[in-house]
């Protein structure tokens, strides 16, 4: 008897990479590509831009709206938890009972396609309905999937759309942060890159001084106090995999007939992601001024510790 296709890394249908809008230092030179303008414009930074990543821990919930009453409608949901890499990992209909990802081991398979958990295969309502789709850093409760079942209004301000021609159709407008994949698409994500920015979070980092001595005076380097890291993991496994990962997307995104469907890549709206980054700069700003003020205390201690042997 045939083993049944695994739901984590084996199942086909219309296939989305999900990314996420992020904020990065300027020192990094990587913008958003054309395709990922948003509808609505990001408000104008000095010190810092947008860029794309790849998505952070939390869940990425889809909403098939196939007209179904409201009560009938729970298994018009899906759910994928994120693992700390970006890895997705399918949580089953309805929405309901998510639970975080952490230190998740492979599916057990004999074939294991850990290319597979950086995409999504939806189900193929998404070829006959309008899909939505939202990024959350904490699981929905019921209230919020009952608010976006019934509420047109509210699910389009929480939710990002596609339908159905953009799935069927091999011209697609490059705009809003949908786009069809293709490898130059995905170099544009920072996590893609051949020789990504990888910015060493604070407590990766083997060594992190702030204050500087040259000719006798006192000063600080800039990139200490720069924004100069990242609060959110990097997706290392992916460096330079743009090209494996859209050979992944091609080879399962097909309808059950086993027509080949374009796959799509989506850039998903992130405010709270972006909040911890800007304040998690701020707190290691105050961080920076209390490691100057500790290693001047150590030199000014030394000084007078060598001043007092000399005397």
């Amino acid at each position: 008897m045939a083993e049944p296709t695994c739901t984590i890394c084996q199942k086909t249908g219309p296939v989305l990479m999900p990314l996420r809008y992020a904020i990065v230092p300027d020192s990094i030179t990587q913008q958003l590509p054309a395709w990922a303008t948003p509808q609505t414009a990001f408000p104008a930074l000095s010190g810092y831009h947008y860029a794309l990543r790849a998505v952070r821990q939390g869940f990425i919930y889809v909403f098939y709206n196939t007209g179904a009453l409201p009560e009938n409608a729970g298994f018009d949901w899906e759910c994928w938890g994120v693992a700390e890499n970006g890895d997705l990992y399918y949580q089953g209909t309805t929405g309901l009972g998510a639970q975080p990802v952490f230190n998740p081991l492979p599916c057990g398979r004999p074939v294991h396609k850990a290319t597979n958990l950086e995409h999504m295969a939806l189900s193929e309502k998404a070829l006959k309905y309008e899909t939505w789709v939202a990024f959350s850093h904490a699981p929905w409760e019921a209230e919020a999937l009952d608010l976006y079942t019934r509420d047109a209004n509210a699910r389009a301000k929480r939710m990002q759309n596609i339908t159905p021609a953009e799935w069927n159709s091999h011209i697609l407008a490059q705009e809003n942060g949908l786009v069809q994949a293709s490898e130059a698409a995905l170099n544009t994500v920072l996590d893609y890159q051949t020789t990504p920015p990888f910015l060493l979070r604070d407590e990766e980092r083997p060594t992190y001084r702030v204050s500087s001595l040259t000719d006798g005076q006192y000063g600080f380097y800039q990139e200490s106090v720069n924004p100069h890291t990242t609060f959110h993991a990097w997706s290392r496994q992916r460096a330079g995999g743009a090209e494996r990962s859209i050979r992944a997307m091609q080879s399962r995104c097909q309808a059950s007939s086993g027509k080949p469907i374009s796959p799509l890549i989506l850039a998903l709206q992130d405010p709270v992601g972006i909040t911890h980054e800007l304040a998690y700069w701020g707190d290691s700003l105050a961080l920076a001024h209390q490691c100057y003020l500790d290693e001047l205390s150590v030199e000014f201690a030394t000084w007078r510790n060598i001043n007092g042997v000399k005397s």
